[in-house]
């Protein structure tokens, strides 16, 4: 940790993914945040989405071949135990059919209920019982699956396979024709549950499948920092771990302080509007970025902002850095290709 004021902000999905919707116009052109993103020295940071810019951040690897324990941090941000066992997310998610693909839906969109969370699980861990996988539900949408070891295997989060053909997103690895036997499984498992056809009758979208992610123990502590602003579970975990303090604001960007040391900020209204491809959603975020940056600018003096696109790169910028030299605004700044895993 540092003596200086140091902010690390984290703006997942902050370019719009151009190949996913095009824009029909230009992005609205907020200043603040366009001069502190034009005036920074830009150094390549390992991690190509969220959570590994988040695993590195607080010095945490993962071995070659395998994933990010998400699962595992996850839960014990909940404050659970994960012990030596392996852990990885099971997110509910309803697959369709789409002409030669299948897609699917995530659970923001499938207003799941509790009791019908504890229906499913109950059948999972029923059935599975002799294979030693047990489904743990934290919310109705949020549900972990532990497991007796680790496999080999490398997963692919949600966020990626959203409104993508999921065969280029299965697990790859050794154990990836298990994994796949499970997968199909707890498809025809869930078909077959009440909870899903009671949904049917209603005309509801079913809760046909699970989608598998981020394997792994707990790890061991990783760098701290002096506070983290999220309401992730994966960065309560990661501040758990690493004795830094939480806090989880009803609005980030409103609630914080440039306190003494460094400080983690998670901004997820970028990512929220890109899970339903809401391109007014993602301008408010960018001019509600832009508006919460020029307070803190003008507020308590931070010697240092580090800003994270969460596509493999950083923009270092300080406060004497802002202040110097011309500024020429940069049309293209808010708009990037897609990128890959990192």
């Amino acid at each position: 940790m540092k003596d200086t004021r140091h902010i690390h902000l984290l703006l997942p999905d902050i370019l719009w993914p151009q190949e996913e919707n095009k824009l029909e116009k230009p992005p609205v052109r907020p200043t603040t945040l366009e001069k502190i993103l034009t005036r920074s020295k830009v150094v390549p940071f390992h991690g190509n989405d969220l959570t590994v810019t988040l695993f590195n951040l607080f010095g945490i690897a993962s071995d070659s071949g395998s994933d990010y324990p998400v699962g595992a941090v996850s839960y014990y941000g909940y404050g659970g135990v994960p012990a030596k066992r392996c852990w990885a997310k099971a997110t509910p998610v309803h697959l369709m059919a789409d002409g030669d693909r299948v897609l699917l839906l995530g659970p923001d969109q499938l207003d799941i209920k509790q009791n019908e969370a504890e229906n499913l699980a109950r059948d999972f861990n029923d059935h599975f019982k002799q294979d030693g996988l047990s489904l743990f539900i934290q919310y109705q949408d949020d549900w972990y699956l532990q497991l007796p070891e680790c496999p080999e295997l490398i997963t692919y989060d949600i966020d990626f396979v959203l409104g993508r053909h999921i065969e280029n997103y299965l697990p790859n690895g050794t154990d990836r024709p298990d994994w796949l036997n499970i997968f199909n499984e707890t498809q025809m498992l869930f078909h077959q549950s009440d909870v899903n056809q009671q949904r049917m009758a209603l005309g509801r979208a079913t809760i046909n499948g699970l989608w598998f992610s981020g394997f792994g123990g707990l790890p061991a502590t990783g760098q701290g920092y002096d506070a983290i602003y999220s309401s992730l579970p994966l960065a309560k975990g990661l501040a758990r771990l690493s004795n830094t303090i939480h806090y989880e604001p009803q609005n980030v960007f409103d609630e914080i302080g440039c306190i003494d040391g460094e400080t983690i900020i998670i901004y997820m209204g970028f990512a929220d509007s890109k899970r339903t491809l809401d391109l007014a959603q993602w301008e408010d975020a960018l001019m509600h970025t832009n508006d919460c940056l020029d307070r803190v600018f003008n507020g308590k003096s931070c010697e240092e902002f580090s800003i994270y696109n969460c596509r493999g790169e950083a923009f270092l910028l300080s406060r004497k850095r802002l202040r110097r030299g011309f500024w020429k605004p940069n049309k293209n700044i808010f708009s990037a290709a897609k990128g890959k895993r990192g």
